[in-house]
């Protein structure tokens, strides 16, 4: 429990924040039991230092709730892929509920949809090209972006048929030449 959550153990949200605002500016907490629990600081009111530790707590609380970031990138980071039927593929971060996927030509990549799916076709792509793609997760406690992590650029090639001279056998085919 964050020391912000001063009225029920369910995480520190907007009734928390309204009983700090109820003793706003109250210099009298240490004679009076009533603004006690929202002044964090023990200074005897109740003033910025106290929203500042309201916040503080506000936020660790929250985080703990964002989602993870993605792992298992494939293809990994600056990986050399054949430019035809590219899917990405992505293990979801820890309480992710969709996944923001940016892709392009330019870092780090054009948003392209929001999905369900930890996986994205991008269907054939040019020859000789650097791409860059990038996963955010989300739920509904925020977005965790996943800026720092090795997703990154893939370089698109081309894996040419190779041409080879042969013969026919005139032995298979009696009478052609």
């Amino acid at each position: 429990m964050s020391p912000s959550d001063v009225l029920c153990p369910d995480g520190v949200d907007f009734v928390d924040y309204s009983l700090l605002a109820l003793f706003w500016g109250d210099y009298d907490c240490l004679d009076s039991n009533d603004c006690r629990s929202v002044d964090f600081d023990t200074s005897g009111g109740i003033d910025a230092n106290d929203l500042e530790l309201f916040f503080q707590g506000w936020l660790a609380d929250k985080k703990s709730f964002l989602p993870g970031p993605p792992t298992e990138e494939i293809p990994p980071h600056q990986s050399v892929v054949n430019a035809r039927d590219i899917v990405l593929s992505w293990r979801a971060g820890a309480n992710a509920t969709s996944h923001d996927v940016y892709f392009g030509t330019t870092s780090p990549g054009t948003f392209q949809a929001n999905q369900v799916e930890p996986t994205f076709v991008c269907g054939v792509l040019e020859n000789e090209r650097t791409y860059y793609w990038r996963i955010d997760e989300r739920n509904a406690y925020g977005t965790t972006c996943a800026c720092q992590a090795s997703i990154g650029p893939l370089r698109t090639t081309v894996y040419p048929f190779k041409k080879q001279a042969f013969t026919i056998p005139n032995s298979l085919f009696p009478g052609w030449s």
